[in-house]
């Protein structure tokens, strides 16, 4: 989770060179900066501590999720135009729903859950995941790549958050 707190900085450079809509104003580069120095002041006590764990090939996958992820914001930032985004999203997730049935049922195999796994499946999928996609390409849409990266910022704090929560972490 601390690791996305980079997807802002790489999408703003990004999206200033590949997007003509999206140049780095003041204010861009204002906020991009506020939300950096909190992302820091997250990682600061840990590279301090030298409590850092992880080995150098995990940093680089993650390194490279987050150069994908702002890259996939500007992709989708040109060719979300044009389309509502409910329809983009609806698309997304049954074309990637179709693509991974086959690995789905040659590791699993056909099944069938019970009314209380198959409800809570549902929910999750049109909640969770269909709201999600839906907030994504409204976003994307409106405000932009670098607008939609600004969310990143709120996984770190959320990742600290639920693992001194739930896992005790300090």
């Amino acid at each position: 989770a601390i690791m996305m707190g980079v997807v802002p900085v790489m999408t703003a450079v990004m999206a200033h060179y590949l997007l003509a809509t999206e140049a780095l104003t003041r204010t861009r580069i204002l906020g991009i900066g506020l939300g950096l120095i909190g992302f820091l002041m997250l990682l600061a006590p840990t590279l301090m501590d030298g409590t850092v764990e992880g080995d150098t090939w995990g940093i680089v996958a993650m390194a490279t999720g987050c150069l994908s992820l702002s890259f996939g914001m500007i992709y989708g930032r040109n060719r979300i135009k044009g389309h509502v985004p409910m329809q983009v999203a609806a698309g997304q997730l049954t074309l990637s729903g179709l693509a991974l049935a086959p690995l789905w049922l040659s590791v699993e195999g056909p099944i069938m859950p019970g009314l209380p796994a198959s409800s809570a499946i549902l929910f999750m999928g049109v909640v969770g995941t269909g709201c999600g996609y839906l907030f994504y390409n409204r976003i994307l849409a409106r405000a932009g790549a670098t607008a939609l990266a600004m969310s990143s910022y709120l996984l770190p704090v959320m990742g600290i958050l639920l693992g001194v929560v739930f896992l005790g972490e300090t």
